[in-house]
């Protein structure tokens, strides 16, 4: 099976095919800002319930000290 994958593989390699593909420069723009406020929004969510927990943990220790 795997003879037979990589000739196939060599042979789709070797045979030269035209491309007829274009991308513009907005589209190329649009990816960019995709990947940046997937970064943000992920940075939002990984720390915003991280330190929600942090204030819940600091305010239960101060009650316990308080009692």
């Amino acid at each position: 099976m795997s003879k037979k994958l990589i000739w196939l593989s060599a042979v789709a390699i070797c045979l030269p095919q035209t491309s007829f593909a274009y991308v513009d420069p907005g589209t190329g723009a649009y990816v960019v800002q995709a990947l940046v406020a997937l970064a943000g929004a992920t940075v939002f969510y990984v720390t915003h319930p991280l330190e929600l927990l942090r204030r819940v943990k600091r305010k239960l220790l101060n009650r316990k000290d308080e009692v």
